[in-house]
């Protein structure tokens, strides 16, 4: 299985097969920073890869369109987004998004063609009440919602979101001995992208 991460820069080691592209000069990127501070595609990833079993069935395409203020173009999405159907993706996991009425419009074509080939997760980019490709119909849309009990993955409420991972003020998560809050849409989003992964383990 091949799963793709378009996020950040990849800044650390990982236990697990993990290929750095940088997709604008087509070239594999040595990892450029092994010692803390995580990147923001580092506890992503960490969070992504949690107790999977048989981890040596997957391979992790990490894909860097976020600058260092954590912004990015279409062009560069649609760019990642091409590189996914053209390597046969199986697996996307998304921490970006927009609102801009032009920029749906250009990202609609190339997310009808990725969700032919892959399963795509996308988080809610803010707390607006549409964010896109995160409220693509064939997008799996994520968010978080503040609780202290229930579920831990419940419907969402929201119009064009799939999921809610909730999250209480003292709940974290341990992966491999660090510890995370999910108050971030895009942690939950890597979190259900993990329970899915494990759903799939053959």
């Amino acid at each position: 299985m091949k799963v793709a991460i378009i996020d950040s820069q990849f800044n650390k080691d990982s236990f697990y097969k993990v290929i750095h592209i940088d997709i604008f000069n087509d070239q594999v990127l040595t990892n450029t920073d092994i010692y803390p501070p995580p990147s923001h595609c580092d506890i992503c990833l960490d969070l992504i890869t949690s107790e999977l079993i048989n981890n040596k069935n997957i391979i992790f395409y990490c894909l860097p369109v976020l600058d260092d203020k954590n912004t990015t173009s279409v062009e560069k999405l649609k760019k990642a987004l091409k590189w996914c159907i053209k390597n046969n993706i199986d697996v996307i996991n998304l921490s970006l998004g927009t609102i801009k009425y032009k920029d749906i419009m250009k990202l609609h074509y190339i997310l009808n063609k990725v969700t032919k080939k892959s399963v795509v997760f996308a988080a809610m980019s803010n707390n607006n009440k549409f964010c896109y490709p995160c409220c693509h119909p064939q997008v799996i849309g994520v968010e978080t919602q503040q609780s202290e009990s229930g579920k831990i993955v419940t419907v969402s409420k929201k119009i064009g979101v799939n999921y809610s991972v909730r999250y209480g003020l003292n709940q974290k998560l341990n992966v491999l001995n660090n510890y995370y809050r999910i108050t971030d849409n895009s942690y939950a989003c890597a979190y259900l992208c993990n329970l899915y992964l494990k759903r799939t383990e053959i």
